[in-house]
């Protein structure tokens, strides 16, 4: 364990030019739209809500007119003009709603509009920003992609909490100054990696649409939605940073320890198994007793951070394995998401509106993710990415043997001539008859094993035909 969290820390140390914007967009996300800019009243008049709505309903328009028109949109992320200018609109709308709010009497009649404004055109940079900054991670591939994701997360919350502890966390100014500074750590960024394979690769073959990846992220933001509506009707007291900045420790803390313990990355059994019963644990205890509801929401906010993460993993295992292009399925996943998000807030309102109690409506809530959660997951899910592969696809014809080696290679940083040898050892092919086949030396075969060896943690192809018959059990019907 101990080698391998030095690899894990080595691998985040080497790319900790996307942690940093990582962090950046965790810290804007945990003061913006993770925290509800409403408090609803005793009446439940859902009128209060317009904010976070509007600025909902805005990302999930953004996100669809990418995927719409990716393919002619992501050309623009190749310039560093675009980047500045999509952060700077980021920060003017900011600045926009900020203002709104200021006690200017001439300016009151319109403060609301103002207001709503600022938010559209926020959420018009936001959307891009955001798909530039998590292709930059997901092109990585999978290991890189959780290990910059939850320690991106960390390096939000210490900042966060750290900050609102000495009270220098001004909700306001961050949101208006942290766009700027994504400017130059996206920059820095730009000039390690290839941007016209990170940006463009992928869309040489027509793709599907991914349906039960999309039901997957639509239902985890119909839980958040739930978390929003009730963290305000319970008027959870505290600092919202603190709770925010908590959830996302803990939900790294749970994403580490199942990646050093499980020692294999099974997205099926992150998500559905792990990340949406922890939610429904939170929505469980806020259904039992609203005493301890504060607490309920805390569990959820970790489940949403830790499912987070792990969407951004499949993002780019689909974008690996199926050689889909990254910012299109993030922004795929990304609308879907903000559409359950606007889903969950519009269904809490109206049953609260209805006079409902919140118990029941965390009861509908808790039915809705479990039920979801059930049927969305399947052995299937890896090898079919998820609806991106249908049934007659060539590539079907992969063993779950095969297909776990694949998913080994990704979540280990396996060469493609390394997972090539390492599929023949798995087959339990001699280093001799690898080299024949290979055409290539023995001792090329040799140093090849021992690479392989060092990065999958096994000492003989004993362990290694073990390490790979666990990992198949996830591609078995």
């Amino acid at each position: 364990m101990v080698k391998q969290l030095r690899t894990y820390f080595e691998v985040i140390r080497s790319n900790i030019s996307i942690v940093v914007p990582m962090g950046l967009y965790y810290f804007w996300l945990g003061i913006t739209f993770q925290s509800p800019d409403f408090a609803l009243s005793d009446t439940v008049d859902p009128f209060t809500a317009a904010p976070w709505l509007i600025s909902s309903v805005s990302y999930a328009i953004g996100y669809l007119v990418l995927v719409v028109w990716c393919r002619k949109i992501v050309t623009f992320f190749l310039n560093k003009w675009f980047l500045v200018a999509v952060c700077v609109a980021m920060s003017s709308g900011s600045l926009i709603s900020v203002a709104s709010r200021a006690d200017v009497t001439a300016f009151t009649a319109f403060s609301p509009w103002l207001d709503y404004l600022g938010m559209i055109v926020t959420c018009a940079g936001a959307t891009f920003v955001i798909v530039i900054t998590a292709s930059l991670v997901v092109f990585n591939g999978v290991r890189v992609t959780l290990l910059v994701s939850l320690a991106g997360m960390v390096l939000a919350a210490v900042v966060m909490i750290g900050m609102d502890g000495l009270g220098l966390l001004d909700a306001d100014l961050f949101k208006v100054l942290l766009p700027l500074l994504l400017i130059p750590a996206n920059l820095v960024a730009f000039r390690r990696l290839p941007l016209t394979r990170v940006f463009t690769s992928g869309f040489e073959k027509k793709t599907v649409w991914p349906l039960k990846l999309l039901a997957t992220a639509a239902l985890h933001g119909f839980a958040f939605g739930f978390l929003v509506v009730a963290y305000s009707v319970l008027d959870v007291e505290g600092s919202t940073a603190l709770f925010n900045g908590s959830g996302y420790i803990v939900a790294a803390l749970l994403l580490l320890a199942v990646m050093l313990f499980v020692l294999r990355t099974d997205f099926n059994q992150l998500m559905y198994y792990e990340a949406f019963p922890i939610m429904a644990l939170g929505i469980l205890l806020v259904a039992l007793d609203t005493r301890v509801g504060a607490f309920g929401l805390g569990i959820i906010a970790v489940g949403f951070a830790f499912l987070h993460v792990a969407l951004d993993g499949v993002s780019s295992y689909l974008s690996r394995q199926f050689g889909i292009n990254a910012p299109w399925i993030i922004s795929l996943d990304t609308f879907s998401l903000a559409a359950g998000q606007t889903l969950g807030v519009g269904f809490s309102l109206a049953l609260l509106q209805m006079g409902v109690p919140l118990s029941s409506v965390a009861s509908c809530f808790l039915f809705v993710v479990l039920v979801g959660a059930l049927c969305l997951s399947g052995a299937k899910n890896v090898r079919l990415g998820w609806g991106v592969v249908r049934l007659s696809a060539g590539n079907q014809t992969m063993s779950p043997r095969e297909w776990a080696v694949q998913q080994l290679s990704l979540d280990k940083g396996l060469t493609s001539r390394e997972t090539e040898i390492a599929m023949h050892l798995a087959d339990g092919q001699s280093r001799k008859q690898i080299a024949e086949e290979l055409t290539v030396s023995d001792q090329t075969v040799k140093s090849h094993v021992s690479h392989i060896y060092a990065k999958l943690d096994v000492h003989s192809k004993e362990e290694l035909a073990a390490l790979i018959e666990r990992n198949a059990q996830s591609f078995e019907e």
